[in-house]
């Protein structure tokens, strides 16, 4: 396309002046200068300068016009973003992000364009990311279509209907029908390999490339590729009865899986657990899989799908509820934090202000110190030290899930608010009809002594204040959470680096940690944004 871009009559033309002026002896001076050198080996020396001088202008001009047309399309490109919040900048940062690291004749969205840096500098977790986890999916098509990338999102559905008309080669492999990632063209092969020739970054070994958690059992991404699925055939294209097909079989596996254990979203290496994440996203899968089914009158077991969700809920909140603590726990029988079960609220498991979520998110928000994952606004996916992971060495705060948590305040913080209001609504309306009313005892009240009404005002006041005290002591308090939602965010903002790109995690001292950019938690941002904003917009915030 070169030949394209320099007869490109849009690009911006060079100055005048640059087309005038040849580089001599390591200094910019005029053509017409030189020309007035008199002897002939500075004309010869002027002919050679000017033949250099053509080239490196008309070098010039085809960089000029190449920087210009990719400035053009990004514009473009960006002009369909249809996300105009507070954060616009930082939202369309990511969206960049996204876009930058999508595979076009796929539209396979890797992970990270990098692989082995570090969780932390010198340990030992370091993953190749440079591939395709299908766990993206729901996230990445949640936010495209929320901010208005259609093409992008139908891409990425593309590849994900693929890899779903392929599921007997996985599983002849003795894999599950889907495996957890994929190569940017489909692979499945991903062998790991460790890279003892290289120090790695910062001397952090080892080097990795491959991935061997492409064959682990992972059940929770039957439940982002239904919610991802069912979000598409809502907000973009209709599904194909063929591809419906497909999903019903991959729904009647995962019928009889269900209950198995798995190694679940942080992909450990210390054994399979009945991971209260995973649990929750198997309940996701039947619930978009009778959604999508009803929304387009699709035929399926819905009797036997119905009674797996119910029966799924119910094994959650039996098994995945730690009484103890009053939270939901990492895995079935465990007393451990988890910040991936923040997830609940966002996937409508559960209400953002029942008292189980809410009791939850209260923990969570606590100080390592205290029991809780978070650090100056920062949140660990779970105490390192607490759950066995199978893994050597340290790591940072995981951008996702701080993300995550700031979300469910977020809609804690929202609902809490909504319900509070319409209570006040109905109390003043309460109010109004009762002091129109007529009463017999009107003109007693009218008649009250003023030392009555000031002990009277005396006693309101007291109350309002004690009721400030308690708002401001208590940073937890539902009604405040919405605020805090907003904190947290507006302060992660600050983390990002100078292109407002993230990593997989963060460290304490602010550094970036794991793989860069990580496609994870820029979802996660713009899902966050505009969550936020539109429930700041609801309740009157600027």
């Amino acid at each position: 396309h070169n030949d394209d871009i320099i007869d490109n009559k849009s690009a911006l033309p060079l100055e005048d002046t640059m087309e005038k002026k040849v580089q001599h002896g390591g200094t910019w001076s005029s053509s017409s200068t030189l020309s007035q050198k008199g002897n002939n080996n500075n004309r010869r020396r002027h002919h050679h300068h000017h033949n250099l001088s053509r080239e490196l202008v008309l070098m010039i001009k085809y960089e000029n016009r190449l920087f210009d047309n990719t400035v053009r399309y990004w514009q473009k490109w960006l002009s369909k973003c249809t996300y105009k919040g507070r954060w616009r900048e930082v939202v369309e940062r990511s969206a960049l992000a996204l876009k930058l690291m999508t595979f076009v004749p796929t539209g396979a969205i890797v992970a990270s364009p990098t692989c082995s840096l570090p969780e932390s500098v010198g340990g030992g977790r370091n993953w190749d990311y440079r591939y395709v986890w299908l766990r993206d999916a729901a996230f990445t098509i949640y936010a495209f279509m929320r901010i208005g990338f259609d093409e992008e999102a139908t891409a990425f559905m593309g590849w994900v209907e693929e890899r779903c008309k392929h599921t007997e080669e996985a599983e002849k492999l003795g894999e599950m029908p889907l495996l957890i990632m994929y190569s940017i063209d489909g692979g499945m092969k991903l062998p790991e390999t460790e890279l003892h020739h290289l120090s790695g970054y910062k001397n952090s070994p080892p080097v990795r490339i491959g991935n061997d958690a492409a064959h682990q059992v992972q059940l929770d991404i039957f439940g982002e590729l239904l919610d991802s699925v069912y979000l598409y055939n809502k907000y973009g294209e209709l599904v194909s009865y063929d591809f419906w097909t497909h999903l019903v079989k991959l729904l009647e596996w995962l019928a009889d899986h269900w209950r198995d254990k798995d190694e679940g979203v942080w992909e450990v290496r210390s054994g399979r657990q009945h991971f209260v994440y995973s649990k929750l996203m198997c309940w996701v899968a039947f619930d978009r899989g009778l959604r999508l089914a009803d929304r387009r009158s699709f035929p399926a077991p819905r009797a036997k799908w119905y009674r797996i969700r119910d029966e799924i809920y119910e094994d959650i909140m039996k098994h995945g509820w730690c009484e103890d603590k009053k939270i939901l726990s990492q895995y079935y029988g465990s007393d451990e934090l988890d910040a991936s079960v923040l997830i609940a609220p966002l996937v409508f498991f559960i209400a953002p202000n029942d008292p189980r979520m809410l009791s939850t998110i209260k923990a969570i928000l606590k100080n390592p110190k205290e029991g809780g994952l978070v650090s100056n606004s920062l949140v660990f996916r779970y105490d390192t030290s607490k759950s066995a992971d199978g893994l050597e060495g340290e790591e940072g705060t995981f951008n996702i899930c701080t993300f995550w948590l700031i979300e469910a305040m977020t809609r804690a913080g929202a609902t809490t608010t909504t319900t509070t209001q319409r209570h006040d609504s109905h109390t003043s309306l309460s109010s109004l009809s009762s002091s129109s009313a007529p009463s017999s005892s009107s003109s007693t009240s009218s008649s009250t002594s003023p030392a009555k009404n000031s002990s009277s005002n005396t006693n309101n006041k007291d109350n309002k204040e004690r009721n400030h005290d308690k708002d401001t002591n208590d940073d937890d308090d539902d009604g405040n959470m919405l605020n805090r939602a907003r904190f947290m965010f507006e302060e992660m903002l600050a983390y990002a680096n100078h292109l407002g790109l993230y990593g997989e995690e963060t460290g304490l001292a602010g550094d970036s940690l794991g793989n860069f950019p990580q496609a994870f938690t820029h979802l996660s941002l713009i899902s966050c944004a505009f969550n936020l904003d539109r429930a700041l917009g609801k309740n009157g915030s600027r």
